[in-house]
């Protein structure tokens, strides 16, 4: 078994994040479930900030399993980052998680001011799991935006199939 010490907890994160080998990952993932949040959140905070994009979506991903609610507004910061498929990465585990409010603010503003088509699709679909007025202006908004995803899909698609889900 693995000694908690910070020092530890940041190498097995970082081997985590950055390890292609699906085996391995599984392990150290199954070590580091078995430790507290408070001790893995903060390693994989400061890996939201490492030069590495995949790095970065990983441990976001990473912070959402861990403690979701309490980490979400450290990987929303993300919604900001240079890299594109970084910013669509966390829409899309926006789309796939239960709501909070505190995701709508970010959301809105990437769907309607991110320069990259396919965050912005991601972030409407995300969107349909939000059933208030702020989200609902933003998806109207975006029902004439003809930018398409990677799928070639527009993104005034994803708005308006969000506006459905809402209204159901």
């Amino acid at each position: 078994m693995m000694k908690t010490t910070e020092s530890n907890v940041r190498k097995e994160l970082v081997r985590l994040v950055r390890s292609t080998d699906l085996a391995e990952a599984h392990q150290i993932l199954a070590t580091l479930k078995s430790m507290p949040p408070r001790i893995i959140s903060p390693q994989l905070v400061a890996l939201l900030m490492d030069k590495d994009a995949s790095v970065r979506w990983r441990a976001a991903d990473l912070l959402l399993n861990v403690n979701g609610r309490a980490n979400l507004r450290h990987v929303l910061t993300l919604l900001n980052d240079r890299d594109p498929d970084v910013r669509a990465s966390v829409c899309f585990r926006m789309a796939e998680r239960a709501p909070s409010s505190i995701a709508v603010d970010p959301l809105c503003n990437a769907l309607l001011h991110d320069r990259d088509s396919n965050v912005r699709f991601w972030a409407a679909h995300a969107l349909g799991a939000y059933p208030n007025r702020k989200a609902i202006k933003a998806l109207e908004q975006a029902t004439s935006d003809q930018g398409r995803n990677y799928e070639d899909v527009p993104v005034a698609h994803a708005a308006r199939s969000s506006l459905a889900a809402i209204a159901r």
